[in-house]
């Protein structure tokens, strides 16, 4: 029994010979164009420990990677997407295909539903971009309410998800090539429709602009490109960083993997819990080069990059997100809200630009029905009323319903933080107060069959 679990060697001290670990190359740094410009962020932690990994832990990460960059190749169909012309036939909208190729060569594929009507002058156009593991199918139920406010749709498959090319996903920082690149497509083939763009991203597909200003550096004619032609941003669920170490359904994840296989009777034990929880880890330093990426993944905070790039800071903003988000928490948003409120005073032009809507809702719903339609779809328009009345007022110009106004209105009190407080007894002098652990929203078990990674399903 204990040579078939020769894995678990490092966490079951005493019971194996010392264990003859190897080490995988240290993660590779992409050089920075600034010296000045560092990923190091406010949120960054105390260098960690060089963690050593065997063949077996070796192998292990691997499959994580593979689950992380290629999951989303999964056919949509099996995860309840519609198809572009599966809801064209059963709408009857105008629907032109487009194919064309990111900032960095990648084939993409896109879809522009244009007004059937046009009012004369008609020259508004809103982009939709998806999330992770998702395709344009889950952003069709926005179609219609933005045709109705006077806007010109086009979406577009994000690398590696639906019927774009690309063999793996940087879950947001390479995917902001992409957004650039559709914007010089709209901008090349509808001049016409297209005097002014917005966009609209949910969860990875926000994450994407966040970090364009980054991914772009080496790319400047189509940064500016992002910068001249943008009008104003919808963030929807955006992540603020991804830590698969601390997500307790990757654990999850690789335990119902691991179940079938000879690793399964040792799955109870604690020293393998450990070992899962140091997979991960070893993943999260890897993972710079696996994807490459600038920095680790678990580094890598969207909404502080944005805020070393002023230039963007015309823009304005507008952050949605679900209170009873299972897969991207709520806490999220607030804390990009937070650090995007926190480069000015309140009077600060942007900072006043800037909007919060919380919603009533997940991170998706799964019953919607096109017309003409007996089957259910998943979708992003949850809390239908306020969502559409926030993005109709917000691209209009107005102040949405429901906005929290940036650095006046303070959180409620949480009462059982304010209990922990009191129990840990006063704070000694010259000594700043410990930071309280956030509490995500309760998630249900059933998550992590869905999907590998939940926090990480954007």
């Amino acid at each position: 029994m204990l040579s078939s679990l020769s894995f678990l060697r490092p966490y079951m001290p005493g019971y194996f010979s010392s264990p003859a670990s190897s080490r995988l190359p240290e993660p590779v740094d992409t050089p920075l164009d600034d010296p000045q410009d560092t990923i190091t962020t406010t949120h960054s932690s105390p260098q960690e420990p060089e963690i050593k990994l065997s063949a077996t832990d070796r192998m292990v990460i691997r499959t994580i990677a593979a689950g992380y960059l290629r999951m989303p190749r999964i056919p949509a169909r099996w995860r309840g997407f519609l198809s572009p012309d599966a809801y064209q036939k059963m709408t009857g909208l105008p629907l032109e295909k487009a194919s064309f190729s990111s900032v960095d060569g990648i084939p993409l594929k896109g879809y522009w539903f244009p007004l059937s009507n046009p009012p004369k002058g008609s020259g508004k156009t809103v982009i939709l971009g998806h999330g992770y593991c998702a395709n344009a199918g889950n952003m069709f139920p926005l179609i219609r309410p933005l045709h109705e406010a006077g806007y010109h749709v086009f979406l577009f498959d994000f690398r590696a998800h639906g019927n774009s090319g690309g063999e793996k996903t940087s879950i947001g920082y390479h995917e902001g090539k992409d957004l650039a690149a559709a914007v010089g497509f709209l901008k090349e083939n509808y001049p016409k429709q297209t005097e002014e763009i917005n966009y609209l991203g949910h969860s990875m597909g926000a994450a994407a602009y966040l970090m364009a200003p980054k991914s772009l550096e080496k790319h400047p004619a189509e940064r500016q490109r992002l910068i001249d032609h943008l009008n104003r941003v919808i963030l929807d669920s955006s992540y603020e960083v991804i830590k698969p170490s601390e997500d307790p359904y990757v654990a999850g994840y690789l335990e119902e993997t691991l179940s079938g296989t000879r690793m399964s009777p040792a799955l109870w034990l604690n020293p393998t819990k450990r070992w899962l929880q140091h997979i991960v880890k070893g993943f999260e330093s890897q993972s710079a080069a696996m994807m490459d990426l600038p920095a680790p993944l678990n580094q890598l905070y969207p909404a502080e990059l944005y805020k070393k790039h002023p230039e963007f800071r015309t823009k304005p903003l507008l952050l949605l997100h679900g209170q009873d988000d299972t897969r991207t928490a709520f806490t999220n948003s607030e804390a990009i809200f937070n650090t995007l409120t926190a480069i000015a005073d309140t009077g600060h032009p942007f900072v006043e630009s800037i909007h919060f809507v919380p919603l009533e809702a997940d991170h998706f719903v799964t019953d919607w029905k096109p017309e003409h339609s007996k089957s259910a779809y998943k979708s992003i328009l949850r809390d239908k009323e306020r969502y559409i009345q926030s993005i109709q007022a917000f691209l209009a110009g107005k102040q949405p319903a429901h906005h929290i106004s940036p650095l006046k209105d303070a959180p409620a009190a949480d009462p059982e933080a304010e209990q922990l407080d009191s129990a840990a007894g006063p704070t000694p002098a010259g000594q700043p107060p410990a930071e309280q652990p956030r509490r995500l929203a309760p998630q249900p078990d059933s998550l992590a069959s869905d999907m590998p990674f939940a926090a990480a399903a954007i």
